[in-house]
């Protein structure tokens, strides 16, 4: 039951990394667009990005899972 949780917590992080990375590519182009500036794309900052995302978003996931696995389905539906 704890990998269905970590699997929720693996596909929500990755969506949220993918978000981050384009709107934060999005951004830096156009404020680079607007300020006349060059735009160069290093992939090692990206990776430790998704990578930090990835982490944290596991790291934070692990307990709740851990917690909700352990729980009988029947009483943690009965109480809010």
């Amino acid at each position: 039951m704890i990998a269905q949780f970590l699997r929720e917590a693996t596909v929500i992080c990755i969506a949220g990394a993918l978000l981050g990375l384009v709107f934060g590519g999005v951004l830096a182009y156009l404020i680079a667009t607007f300020a006349g500036w060059q735009v160069a794309w290093a992939p090692l900052p990206i990776l430790l990005s998704a990578g930090f995302c990835a982490v944290v978003g596991l790291g934070f996931g692990v307990y709740p899972a851990r917690q909700a696995a352990q729980l009988d389905p029947i009483a943690a539906l009965r109480h809010d």
